[in-house]
Order: C-alpha cells, then sequence, then structure tokens
C-alpha cells in the first residue's frame, strides 16, 4: 500500500517537471536585448570649446625635477630596493 501511494507521489512530482520544463522551454528568452546603432554625433564646432581653451591656457610646465631625478637615477632606486619577501605557507604559523 505505500508502495503504491509511494509511486502515485514520484510520478506527479515527475510529470510537474516535465511540464515545467517544456513551459520554460517556450518561453522567449530576454537575457540581451537587440543592439541597436548609435547615431554618429556630427560636430558642429570647428575647433576646441571655449571651456577646453581656457584649460590649456592655465597648464604649467612640470618644474619638480627632483622626481625626475629620483626615479630616474639607477643607482638610488638599486640602493632603495627592498629585497624578495619571504612568504610564510599557509600551513605554518598559529591557528
Amino acid at each position: 500500500m505505500v508502495y503504491r501511494a509511494l509511486s502515485k507521489l514520484v510520478l506527479f512530482a515527475g510529470l510537474l517537471l516535465v511540464g515545467g520544463g517544456l513551459l520554460i522551454s517556450c518561453a522567449p528568452d530576454t537575457s540581451a536585448p537587440a543592439l541597436t546603432p548609435r547615431p554618429r554625433a556630427t560636430s558642429t564646432t570647428a575647433g576646441a570649446t571655449p571651456t577646453a581653451q581656457k584649460v590649456l591656457a592655465t597648464l604649467r610646465a612640470f618644474v619638480d625635477q627632483s622626481c625626475l631625478d629620483c626615479h630616474t637615477n639607477k643607482d638610488q632606486l638599486v640602493k632603495l630596493a627592498v629585497g624578495p619577501v619571504v612568504e610564510k605557507a599557509e600551513s605554518e604559523g598559529p591557528g
């Protein structure tokens, strides 16, 4: 008697899964919308905008030579270099 009720339950669950699979397979794919081409921007102004011209006018030359000297001096870079770091294995240490 128990086997008969269990077999009906398994049959019902199987039919439910198959029916759900059929319904899902009929659904439209909405994962990615169709791509539409973007309109190309046409240049209406010839040359730079007034804001860009103001920014370009206010730029100053790079005058901090000490940064360049420090970062391009090979002897100093070798002297300040840090040696290889010895890493502990994950199985070492507390815990």
